[in-house]
Protein backbone atom coordinates (compact mmCIF):
# COMPACT_ATOMS: atom_id res chain seq x y z
CA UNK A 1 0.00 0.00 0.00
CA UNK A 2 1.80 3.14 -1.25
CA UNK A 3 -1.03 5.81 0.25
CA UNK A 4 -3.84 6.28 2.29
CA UNK A 5 -6.61 8.84 1.65
CA UNK A 6 -8.64 10.97 4.46
CA UNK A 7 -11.66 9.86 5.62
CA UNK A 8 -13.10 13.64 4.53
CA UNK A 9 -12.21 12.65 1.00
CA UNK A 10 -13.35 9.18 1.07
CA UNK A 11 -16.95 10.70 2.53
CA UNK A 12 -16.92 13.16 -0.26
CA UNK A 13 -16.32 10.95 -2.95
CA UNK A 14 -18.96 8.48 -1.58
CA UNK A 15 -21.93 11.02 -1.68
CA UNK A 16 -21.76 11.67 -5.29
CA UNK A 17 -22.49 7.84 -5.65
CA UNK A 18 -26.00 7.23 -6.34
CA UNK A 19 -27.33 5.34 -3.35
CA UNK A 20 -28.91 1.96 -5.68
CA UNK A 21 -25.58 1.86 -7.03
CA UNK A 22 -23.63 1.99 -4.09
CA UNK A 23 -25.55 -0.66 -2.22
CA UNK A 24 -24.92 -2.50 -5.59
CA UNK A 25 -21.10 -2.06 -5.51
CA UNK A 26 -20.76 -2.49 -1.64
CA UNK A 27 -23.12 -6.09 -1.73
CA UNK A 28 -20.58 -6.91 -5.06
CA UNK A 29 -17.23 -6.41 -2.86
CA UNK A 30 -18.77 -8.19 0.27
CA UNK A 31 -20.12 -11.22 -1.65
CA UNK A 32 -15.92 -11.51 -3.29
CA UNK A 33 -14.53 -11.19 0.24
CA UNK A 34 -16.84 -13.21 1.98
CA UNK A 35 -17.38 -15.89 -0.18
CA UNK A 36 -14.80 -18.22 -0.27
CA UNK A 37 -15.34 -18.11 3.74
CA UNK A 38 -18.66 -19.78 3.05
CA UNK A 39 -16.85 -22.96 2.18
CA UNK A 40 -16.47 -23.57 6.20
CA UNK A 41 -18.24 -24.02 9.09
CA UNK A 42 -19.87 -20.83 9.84
CA UNK A 43 -23.18 -19.38 12.19
CA UNK A 44 -24.65 -16.55 11.10
CA UNK A 45 -25.81 -13.61 13.93
CA UNK A 46 -28.41 -11.61 13.76
CA UNK A 47 -28.40 -8.79 16.57
CA UNK A 48 -30.39 -5.76 16.94
CA UNK A 49 -29.66 -2.90 19.18
CA UNK A 50 -31.87 -0.05 19.70
CA UNK A 51 -29.21 3.31 19.27
CA UNK A 52 -30.74 6.77 21.55
CA UNK A 53 -30.38 9.70 19.19
CA UNK A 54 -29.98 13.13 20.21
CA UNK A 55 -31.30 16.10 17.95
CA UNK A 56 -33.10 15.70 15.00
CA UNK A 57 -31.71 13.18 12.65
CA UNK A 58 -33.49 11.13 9.87
CA UNK A 59 -35.59 8.42 10.91
CA UNK A 60 -35.91 8.68 14.39
CA UNK A 61 -39.30 7.69 15.92
CA UNK A 62 -40.09 7.62 19.69
CA UNK A 63 -40.97 4.23 19.91
CA UNK A 64 -38.94 1.81 22.11
CA UNK A 65 -36.16 3.36 23.72
CA UNK A 66 -34.92 1.07 26.97
CA UNK A 67 -32.72 3.71 28.22
CA UNK A 68 -34.31 6.73 27.77
CA UNK A 69 -37.89 6.59 27.27
CA UNK A 70 -39.36 9.07 25.31
CA UNK A 71 -36.35 10.08 23.44
CA UNK A 72 -36.44 8.83 19.19
CA UNK A 73 -34.06 6.30 18.38
CA UNK A 74 -32.89 3.92 15.66
CA UNK A 75 -32.76 0.20 15.77
CA UNK A 76 -29.50 -1.35 14.30
CA UNK A 77 -29.76 -5.02 12.65
CA UNK A 78 -26.67 -6.70 12.45
CA UNK A 79 -25.69 -9.55 10.61
CA UNK A 80 -22.14 -11.52 11.21
CA UNK A 81 -20.30 -15.01 11.17
CA UNK A 82 -19.85 -15.66 14.98
CA UNK A 83 -17.15 -17.99 14.43
CA UNK A 84 -15.15 -15.79 11.84
CA UNK A 85 -16.03 -12.17 13.47
CA UNK A 86 -17.07 -10.77 10.15
CA UNK A 87 -20.12 -8.74 9.86
CA UNK A 88 -21.74 -9.50 7.21
CA UNK A 89 -23.89 -5.91 6.88
CA UNK A 90 -25.94 -3.53 9.12
CA UNK A 91 -29.48 -1.66 8.47
CA UNK A 92 -30.33 1.26 10.58
CA UNK A 93 -34.41 1.34 11.20
CA UNK A 94 -36.22 3.28 12.88
CA UNK A 95 -37.04 1.84 16.65
CA UNK A 96 -40.61 0.83 16.19
CA UNK A 97 -38.33 -1.85 13.71
CA UNK A 98 -37.03 -4.14 15.71
CA UNK A 99 -38.46 -7.14 15.59
CA UNK A 100 -36.88 -10.13 13.00
CA UNK A 101 -39.00 -9.49 10.39
CA UNK A 102 -37.59 -6.33 9.63
CA UNK A 103 -34.36 -7.56 9.12
CA UNK A 104 -35.12 -10.48 6.29
CA UNK A 105 -35.61 -8.73 3.19
CA UNK A 106 -31.76 -6.99 3.44
CA UNK A 107 -30.86 -10.42 4.78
Amino acid sequence: MSEVVSEDSVRRNFGKIDDAEGVQWLQHHLGYCASPLLSEWWILDADTTVKPLYGHQAGAVKEYNPHKPGRPSHTCHTYFLSSLHLILGVEVKTSNQMASKYSSPGL
